[in-house]
Parts: C-alpha cells; sequence; structure tokens
C-alpha cells in the first residue's frame, strides 16, 4: 500500500509512518509544488492514499469525483508536533486493515477518526 503525503504533512510524521513500514512518497520531496490535481493524478497512478491537511481535496473529491483509492485528511491544527505524530501513528497501528477498501475519505482529529467509506 502506498500514501502521498502533500506538501503540508510535517516530515516528522512522513518520517514516523516510514518507521512503521510503509510506503510514504513525499510530494515535497518528489514534485514540489504541485497543484492538487496533479497530487491526485500521482496518487491515482499508483493507487495510493493522499495524505493532506488540505480540506480542498474534499471538493475535489466529492464534486469532481478525482480520487481512487482514497484521502486521510489531518484536522490536527495547533498541536505540537510530537503530539501530531503520536496521534498518526496510533491511527496506522489501530485501521491498518482500513486500507483494503477503495474510495475512502478519513479525517483525523485530535479527538476522533471518521472513516466514510464510498465517497461516490
Amino acid at each position: 500500500m502506498q500514501f502521498v503525503a502533500d506538501e503540508n504533512i510535517d516530515e516528522p510524521i512522513i518520517q514516523a509512518l516510514r518507521k512503521l513500514h510503509l510506503e510514504v512518497i513525499s510530494i515535497s520531496e518528489s514534485m514540489p509544488g504541485s497543484s492538487d490535481s496533479d497530487v491526485l493524478v500521482f496518487a491515482n497512478k499508483r493507487n495510493a492514499f493522499v495524505i493532506t491537511s488540505d480540506k480542498d481535496f474534499g471538493e475535489l473529491i466529492f464534486r469532481q469525483r478525482k480520487i481512487l483509492k482514497g484521502v486521510i485528511l489531518l484536522r490536527l491544527h495547533g498541536l505540537l508536533i510530537d503530539e501530531k505524530v503520536r496521534i498518526v501513528e496510533e491511527f496506522f497501528i489501530k485501521h491498518n486493515n482500513s486500507f483494503k477498501d477503495n474510495n475512502l475519505f478519513i479525517v483525523i482529529s485530535e479527538n476522533s477518526v471518521r472513516i466514510r467509506k464510498s465517497i461516490f
């Protein structure tokens, strides 16, 4: 399973996911300055989930139906990076079987996780 981390995802989160042996492609490393649409095309070609903190991805996936695998939206603004890393790690450890499905929209916030299946 591949994950594409949008440019707005903190490097410590990417590194933590890689330490969990997840294949994470960083847009900051591979395609800096890419538009949201380009990020989705890149992810779709790899059948990968997009990890982002950009709510604009909701517009692209719900109205324009531009995602195949899914989006993981991090709503962790205002938290210290160590706390963000802990929350994201806990999610990936606890929900690792969730990634078998397609068309998922997952929202991770400080106190909750919402997994919406079948976006379309």
